[in-house]
Parts: structure tokens; sequence; C-alpha cells
């Protein structure tokens, strides 16, 4: 889009110019794209070459016309103007190497060989490849985010802005629920930790949506500066944080968005097996399953030296909220005092229980034979009838 910036209002002005330096970051992969091509090449061709090269760069190209088109749809039904977006990726693309694809054309017409042109692509292939295992690492830095979005998250956004405008001096509770949000990294969770960003006044609350996201390296994260108009008395307020069992067991049963909230799979474990826990709670979530660990999902609540009766009640609670049980069988689970606690607990409550053996055991308790055994087979969790494996889903 575009606009003549003395007709351009304060938010146009500010998104023209992010637009402006996200195109000056696009030049040079652009002009290295275009110098790795060869002859006869197409611009279909060009925009595969740079979706391999760069991939990142091809996500954020679609991701900020997707977020710009989310909040003109937004400011037009608030009967604003909308602010500078670019066109369809592919469109936005093409118009941004037209010229760049012209001149490469014409160097083509002077040369006949390629050589420089593979060695380049070579060499760029090696950095995209590099780029990929960085991504990947980062993706292990997410352990503790469940890669989904939960099941009554609209009951959380609506309490959000209800609290927001009828209790605006309440600031905790509407704390607790961002830190709910903030442990879940989908499209949703981004949209609405950017909304809050965006919209939220008390700086506090605003600063913690921006390290969320940051957290859950989610793109075209801006810091925005502080609000310069009139200030209210919640601008400055500072939320607290809850900190100890007690304070998470009171929430728990006093917040009116705990009692919607509800867990698919409490994955009973032992600490010490953190790394079998992070593959099973991934391949869960592949699945569509909200899983429940407690030092993922309570780690700042409930840390192991403030262990305590708030601790076991904790539990309970979170226990009542989960529609089934996985029980972890390791060695070192052998070792648990609370596993053989919390399966005997939630055997009461009449729900599915599996049993998931990381190894063979001789020593192994009796009791465990008495639930449905599941195994992981190409990345899925599922059980066996027979020899035939069958994933496990999310019907009850």
């Amino acid at each position: 889009m575009e606009l003549i910036k003395a007709d351009m209002s304060i938010a146009q002005r500010k998104y023209q110019s992010r637009l402006n330096l996200f195109i000056k970051r696009l030049k040079r992969p652009l002009k290295l794209t275009a110098e790795t091509m060869t002859n006869g090449f197409t611009t279909e061709q060009f925009s595969n070459r740079f979706r391999e090269l760069y991939p990142q760069l091809w996500l954020q190209i679609s991701e900020t016309y997707e977020d710009l088109n989310v909040l003109n749809e937004n400011r037009v039904r608030r009967h604003l103007k909308p602010v500078p977006n670019i066109s369809n990726p592919d469109a936005f693309l093409a118009e941004r190497s037209r010229t760049l694809l012209a001149k490469r054309r014409e160097q083509m017409k002077k040369t006949e060989t390629n050589e420089n042109a593979e060695k380049l692509y070579t060499k760029l292939l090696e950095k995209a490849q590099q780029s990929k295992n960085k991504t990947e690492e980062i993706k292990k830095e997410l352990y503790d985010l469940q890669l989904l979005t939960p099941e009554k998250f609209e009951v959380l956004q609506k309490e959000y802005f209800t609290l927001r405008k009828s209790k605006p001096l309440e600031v905790d509770e509407r704390l607790n629920i961002l830190q709910e949000v903030a442990k879940y990294k989908s499209k949703e969770t981004v949209k609405f930790l950017k909304k809050i960003q965006n919209c939220e006044r008390n700086y506090k609350l605003q600063d913690f949506a921006y390290k969320a996201l940051l957290n859950m390296h989610a793109p075209n994260v801006w810091l925005h500066r502080q609000f310069r108009g009139k200030m209210k008395q919640t601008y400055g307020l500072t939320p607290q944080k809850m900190q100890t069992p007690q304070e998470l067991l009171r929430n728990i049963k006093q917040a009116k968005w705990q009692k919607h909230m509800s867990k698919d799979i409490f994955i009973s474990h032992r600490s010490t097996d953190k790394d079998v826990i992070n593959k099973l709670k991934d391949v869960l979530n592949k699945q569509g399953f909200d899983c429940y660990v407690d030092w993922m999902y309570d780690k700042e609540q409930l840390p192991r030296e403030l262990s305590c009766k708030e601790t076991a009640e904790v539990l309970i609670e979170r226990l009542k909220q989960s529609k089934a049980l996985l029980y972890v069988l390791t060695e070192d689970s052998l070792k648990s005092l609370w596993m053989p606690w919390e399966l005997g607990y939630f055997s009461a409550l009449d729900r599915p229980i599996y049993v998931y053996k990381v190894v063979e055991l001789e020593n192994m308790p009796e009791y465990v034979g008495l639930y449905q055994q599941v195994w992981i087979e190409n990345s899925t969790l599922g059980y066996k009838e027979g020899d035939v494996f069958i994933p496990l889903k999310r019907e009850y």
C-alpha cells in the first residue's frame, strides 16, 4: 500500500516505517538468490529457490501479511484507517525482485557459464542448512511449552477482557491468565499475546506479553513505546506473580476461569526422566493432546524445595482436571513416592489409565498389569490389539 506521508496517521506512519525496514532487510537475500539463477530460469523457479535458501525470511513475509491483514480487519471494524500492508507473499516477492531478475537475465545473455552461480548456490544452501539446524535448536528450547491451543482458550480471552473492563485495578488475575496462555504456543495464543502487547495500557502486563512472545520465538515482535496520554492509576500498577503452592492452590479454587480448565493427559513420572518426558510431550502434542507435567506447567509455583501439603493438594486438583493418566515406567520410577499415590488417586476417579514402559523390568509392580499398555510407533503413541497398532485419540 503506497501512501503519501503527509496524509498518513500516526499508526500508518509507524507500520510504514516497519515495512520499510523489513523491505531493506530483503534486498541482499533477493540479490544473492538472483545471482544463483542459471540460463532460462522463470520467476516461479526464482520464488522456489528463495524459499529453499531463506525459509525463515519467507515465513516472516507470510506471517507479516497475515498479521497486518488481521490488524486491518480490526481497524476497519472500529472505523479506523487501515495501516500499510504488503500484497500477498508471492506477488510481493515478484514485485520486489522484478528489477533484479531483469538484470540477471541480461547478464545471462552475455555469458554461457553457470559455474559461479552454482558455487554461490552451494554456499547459500550450506548456510540454509545451518539456519535450519539453529531452528531445530530453538525448538528444543521450547520444551516447557505446549505446542497447541488450550481447549478452553476462548474462556481465557473472554475472562481477561471482562476483568480489564469491569475490574481494571485487579491486575494480578489478568497476569495469572497471561501466564496460563504463555504456556502454549500456537497461532491463536501468539495472536492473543500480540493483541495484549498492542492494546494493554498496564506497562507490566504489556512487558510480560512481549517477553512471552520472545520466549516463543514469535516473528514480528516489537517493543512498543509507553503510553504518552493522560495517565490512569491502572497503568502503573505492578501485578504480583504466584510463587508458592499455597498461592497456586488458592487461585485454582477461587478463579472463575480455572473451573473451565482441563487437561487431556496427566503424565505421572519421575522427575529424573526429563528426556523421556520431553519426547512424550512432543509426541502427544502432535496428536492434539494437552499434557500436564508439574515441572513444565507449574514450574514457578511447584519447585522441589517448596514441596509441602499444598503441593499434594495442587496435584489432586490437576488430577481432577485431567481426562486420562499416563504412567511412565522406568527404572527410576520405581523409587518414586509420588507416582503410586497419583496412580491410586486417579484409579478412584474411574478414568482411562495408560502405562508406557520405557524399559522392561524384572521387578515390575504387579498393579501395572491392570492398565492398558501403550507404545510409540512412527512418532505416534498408541496401543495394540493383536498385531494391529491403534493410535491414541481424544475420544474421552
